[in-house]
């Protein structure tokens, strides 16, 4: 599959991609999350190879949701939040959910920004990746706050959930009041 150069009003809804993707120079924006895909899961495990590059992603509801995900790489996005993302679910900008395989994933060269920086605003979470990278993306982030600019609740800029020999550095964070840059539960 190869989605590239059009403009999307409403976002790219992809479950159970095979083998070898590609979706490149989109122009994405909407009401919906930005690329919200998943890869086919087989009897050796989910397929391969899912590469989402130089997109630009201006949704409500975050820019790049994936899960099952093998041999994927995020690289050389802009992403807009324009609004608030649920705080109660922990939602971040880019999710990306890996199989735990033996497989390498990427999330690089990004940059995340907040339209406005008193809405909640995560960055990227990645979990049950086996090997990978998170480097060199530009990350900003909002923490909750309420009618008088206090915290009310906080978000990171890279959170990590269960997964191993995932390399995060080189990353520029811009952290806002309440914000922590890099998380780490394993």
């Amino acid at each position: 599959v190869l989605i590239d150069t059009n403009t999307l009003v409403g976002g790219i809804k992809a479950p159970n991609l095979g083998d070898s993707c590609v979706i490149k120079y989109n122009n994405i924006k909407g009401k919906n999350i930005g690329i919200d895909a998943s890869l086919v899961n087989g009897s050796y495990g989910s397929a391969s190879s899912l590469i989402i590059e130089k997109n630009n992603i201006v949704s409500d509801n975050g820019a790049i949701r994936l899960k099952n995900i093998r041999n994927t790489h995020v690289l050389h996005n802009n992403i807009e939040q324009l609004v608030a993302l649920n705080l109660a679910d922990d939602r971040h900008v880019i999710e990306i959910d890996g199989d735990l395989d033996s497989s390498y994933s990427t999330v690089m060269f990004n940059k995340i920004a907040p339209s406005d920086p008193n809405k909640y605003c995560g960055g990227i979470k990645v979990s049950n990746l086996q090997a990978g990278a998170v480097k060199f993306n530009a990350i900003g982030t909002s923490a909750v706050l309420d009618d008088k600019f206090n915290v009310v609740g906080r978000t990171s800029a890279i959170k990590v959930i269960n997964s191993n020999n995932l390399d995060v550095g080189d990353n520029t964070i811009y952290l806002s009041r309440g914000c922590v840059g890099v998380e780490i539960d394993t």
